[in-house]
């Protein structure tokens, strides 16, 4: 089965469990904003969220959505807002919310830039201080 080209609401097994990909614990840390398929589950009733519009965000377009867990969570979280960058998609923004509005869990993208060049040097590493060990 290719993940890629199901629908939304085809990517879930009959039990409401959702099919993850295999392919994203290359990302580490960064797979919370490039790669986070734990907000599909969030999205996956289109009934219990919205898009609340477009923003401005890190000098990127944005689109802001809101709406409701369907579960309330160990630390009483049961809303969320996400921030996520029109052109690629990547979550700028969470915010997992309590039923008074009060934030519970933030996860922030400080400073982003996207197709712009990299100094091949950054991925050059001195090897001068190892030493060859013969087994």
């Amino acid at each position: 089965m290719n993940i890629r080209k199901l629908m939304p609401k085809d990517r879930y097994l009959k039990n409401g469990e959702y099919i993850y990909r295999n392919d994203g614990n290359f990302l580490y840390e960064s797979n919370k904003t490039l790669f986070n398929q734990e907000i599909q589950s969030y999205l996956k009733d289109y009934d219990k969220w919205e898009i609340e519009g477009e923003e401005d965000y890190l000098s990127r377009k944005a689109i802001l959505i809101s709406g409701k867990l369907g579960f309330t969570g160990k630390s009483g979280e049961n809303k969320f807002e996400i921030i996520v960058d029109r052109e690629t998609g990547i979550i700028l923004r969470l915010d997992l919310l309590g039923k008074d509005n009060t934030i519970i869990f933030s996860m922030e993208t400080k400073e982003i830039n996207i197709d712009k060049n990299i100094d091949s040097s950054i991925f050059e590493k001195s090897i001068n201080d190892y030493k060859n060990e013969s087994r």
